[in-house]
Formats: C-alpha cells, structure tokens, sequence
C-alpha cells in the first residue's frame, strides 16, 4: 500500500475514525486544542505536520481505524494483492455503514480498488503466460520475474497446476526491510520505466545515469580494501590454529600500507578473533574487530547468521545502545566480521555460534 499514493485511503480512515471518535470531554478537548493550534500555524510545511497528528490522534482513538492506518503506513511490510484490496473494500464498506461523506477522494478511492482489481487480474495473465512457455519447453527451468504483491496469488496458482518453483529474493539486512520496499524515488523511477537500482548499481549505468566518480584511488576505500583483505587473514590462520600475534602471517600483516594492526590487542575469545585496526595517513581512525570462519558444516548460510546476530544485537541491551556503531557483514567465503569504533560493543557479541 505504501508504494501508492496513500491519501485517500488515509482520508476515508480519518472520516471514518471521526464518526466513531469517543464523545468523551477530555478527549474532544484535547483534540479541539490540536486544531485551534492547527489553525494558528501559517507554514505549510507545519501546517501538515500538525494536520498529520490531529489525524493520527483521531484514528488511534478507535481500534478499527487504528489497525488499518497502520497497515496504509507501513513502509517495512508487503501486502499481497489481494490483501490490498480486501483492506480497501473493507474500508468503503465501513464508510458507507456509517454514511461517511469523503467527497473528492471518493473517486481517488475507487481508482485505487480499479488499479488493485487489474492488478489481480495481472498475476493470472502472467502465470497462465508462463504455463504456456512451460508446456512448450517440458523440463526446461522457466525465470519468472514477479513484483512481491504479485507472488503469493502466482505460489497458489503454480500449486494448484501441481508446478515446482523456487521463490528466489533479496535480503536487506542493514534496514531490516521487506524485500519488496522500494524508497520514493526508487518507485518513481519505475512508473518512469528506468530501473529501480540506486545510483552506482547496474541499472543506473543502463537507464543513462551517469556512472558516480571514481574511488579507486581515494585512500578511505584503500584502507577498506586493505581492513576487509587483512581480517579475512586473520581469521583463517585463527581458524587454522595460529595463535597470536600470529607470525605465520607477519609478512602479510607489514605490508599494509593506509592501516596498521595493533598487535598487542589480538586475542581469540572463544574461537574468535579480536583487534584493533588504526587508519594511516590523512584518514585517521580507530576500529575494533571480530572475526570468525563459519565452519562448512553448518547448515544455514552467513546471511540467515548474520540476520541471527543482528536480532542478538537488538535483544542484548549493552549491544544495541552502540548498534549504530556496529555493522556485521561477511567479508569472504565463510568468513564473517563485526566492526565497531566501540571496543565494549565488539566484546559483548558472538559472531560464530
């Protein structure tokens, strides 16, 4: 829902939640106060804000309203089609049992059912099209590319027709989005027919953008180049059974050019590998590190691990004051590091299991 334009469905729940508002006096005084405010505001932008909270406080007083407001506008969640389209319906329906008058967002409204009904309507043409590329290649692996509210409606009819398929989709760890969420200007992009990439990724060099500056010789991305190339070093003679400092690897270790290790940091806790890593030259800094090789018998991959030590992070309280100085990533082939400019925040989390 959050990748159409919202405001007639967010209209229709704020008429509907002021018909079943509760006549209590401390309540409608409260919101009567917000709209005197509203109303002594002259900047526009202000202006919305405000108009956006009396809205707010009119649909949160009613479980109804509230519920459904939340679906509208929620940005991390995806709704199938169908989903969609049940909450519109549910919508009007409500608004015609109370005789709620919406004016000229009626016919936005009923534009926004339109689009979801063909929407519908799309997914069985798109399946049935592919049956028929399927019928005429038996055997042959057949790429379907679906956008996510398409995909639960195709999963049902690919079942009832008895076909296997695999759902293959992206993760995105870092904003813990849905993998179906595309930012505004992504979105746009889309209803403009360029690619929905970011800059700098494929389908920007394709759709005419023009490529971003070269960082090749900057030193911020030599020291990362070096800081990724020597903690996957580490970690593997760790795993290995080096022990610190780790001389098997000396040569490696003084050949760094924009970052140097400290040596005396490196320790192995519980089969991981802690230092300190100091940047060179006119990019100076101080990052802890921890490192791990994920040994292949473990069944899930670095990115359902990863996901893992990041729900950690979030439930461990010292942790997550400093998550935002804490990225996880995987830096070669079951290899996995946490990087922080917090020393505490390195010492209070596990990366291997």
């Amino acid at each position: 829902m959050s990748q159409l334009n919202e405001s007639a469905v967010a209209i229709y729940l704020f008429a509907i939640g002021e018909k079943l508002f509760p006549r209590d006096e401390e309540k409608v005084a409260h919101l009567n106060g917000l709209i005197e405010k509203l109303d002594a505001i002259t900047e526009e932008k202000e202006k919305q804000q405000k108009m956006k909270e009396i809205m707010e406080y009119v649909m949160g007083e009613n479980s109804w309203t509230k519920e459904r407001y939340k679906i509208v506008s929620d940005l991390k969640s995806s709704y199938s089609i169908e989903q969609n389209l049940t909450l519109l319906q549910e919508i009007k329906a409500k608004a015609k049992e109370l005789d709620v008058q919406t004016g000229e967002y009626e016919k936005d409204f009923n534009k926004l059912i339109e689009f979801y009904q063909k929407a519908a309507q799309r997914t069985f043409t798109i399946v049935d099209k592919t049956m028929q590329l399927y019928n005429l290649n038996q055997g042959d692996i057949i790429p379907l590319s679906l956008g996510a509210a398409h995909t639960e409606r195709a999963i049902t009819l690919l079942k009832s027709k008895e076909i296997s398929y695999v759902v293959i989709k992206a993760n995105s760890f870092s904003l813990d989005k849905d993998p179906s969420f595309l930012s505004v200007e992504a979105y746009q992009r889309k209803h403009d027919k360029l690619s929905v990439d970011d800059k700098g990724l494929l389908g920007s060099f394709l759709d005419t953008r023009w490529k971003p500056p070269i960082v090749l010789e900057r030193v911020w991305f030599k020291q990362k180049s070096e800081l990724i190339y020597i903690t996957t070093i580490i970690a593997r003679e760790a795993a290995s059974g080096g022990i610190p400092p780790f001389d098997n690897i000396k040569d490696e270790i003084s050949k760094l050019n924009y970052i140097t290790i400290d040596k005396q940091s490196l320790k192995i806790d519980n089969g991981e590998v802690i230092f300190k890593v100091m940047g060179l030259g006119e990019n100076r800094w101080t990052i802890w590190v921890r490192a791990a090789v994920i040994s292949p018998e473990k069944q899930e991959s670095l990115e359902e691990r990863i996901k893992k030590i990041l729900d950690e992070v979030k439930k461990n309280e010292d942790v997550s004051k400093k998550k935002g100085e804490l990225e996880i990533k995987k830096v070669a082939n079951n290899t996995i590091a946490a990087y922080s400019s917090n020393r505490s925040a390195i010492m209070n989390i596990r990366i291997s299991g």
